[in-house]
């Protein structure tokens, strides 16, 4: 029997899917799964709303994303909005926009410039580094909140979380974190709001 040719789907109106195995998938208009879907290559310009799970090779996101619920794969890039109801595994990931993760973060390599709102209930990664982008006009500064952060090296400025845990951790300015738990080096802005701060053994 022959294996199913693979597809591509390209949206440039208004589309809707029962999912499944794409190569390249290409939003540029308004498209919806209602399905598990999976694909190699993943680029949002457009509106895209999943009500199910997605596997990608690598998603590129610079217009409106929504998952319905897990989002996995390799390499993430959010250069738009990412809204995930589950939790979000990947590789790496970069955000050059705005983010909302209901349950857990987890990657290898994390990299949030704050250009917008960013959320998520829980962190886990090998390293991570949150920097802020200047605002052109005014003194809006966006701010990364998380309940807990936990990774090996943690580097953050504008994060309010309640628990961050790390091996090697530096706060940056305007962060407002509860409690620290780090266990080789910690370094702190003086203007910088730490509540508690513990050394724990490896």
């Amino acid at each position: 029997m022959q294996a199913e040719p693979v597809k591509n789907w390209r949206v440039m109106g208004s589309s809707t899917t029962s999912g499944g195995s794409y190569n390249h998938i290409n939003v540029m208009g308004e498209a919806v799964t209602t399905g598990d879907m999976e694909c190699q290559l993943l680029r949002v310009m457009g509106m895209f709303q999943t009500h199910a799970d997605v596997q990608v090779g690598y998603a590129n996101i610079m217009g409106q994303m929504d998952v319905g619920g897990q989002l996995r794969g390799h390499r993430v890039r959010v250069m738009g909005e990412l809204t995930v109801h589950g939790d979000c595994e990947v590789e790496q990931f970069l955000s050059r926009g705005a983010f909302s993760i209901d349950g857990l973060l987890n990657a290898g390599t994390i990299d949030v410039r704050l250009y917008g709102p960013c959320h998520v209930r829980e962190i886990g990664c090998g390293s991570l580094r949150v920097s802020l982008k200047k605002p052109l006009f005014g003194r809006v500064r966006h701010v990364l909140t998380a309940d807990v952060i936990e990774g090996d090296d943690v580097m953050l400025t504008y994060t309010k979380a309640h628990i961050v845990r790390g091996d090697r951790i530096r706060i940056g300015l305007g962060c407002d974190i509860d409690k620290i738990e780090y266990k080789t080096e910690y370094a702190c802005h003086p203007r910088a709001h730490v509540a508690s701060c513990e050394q724990r053994g490896s």
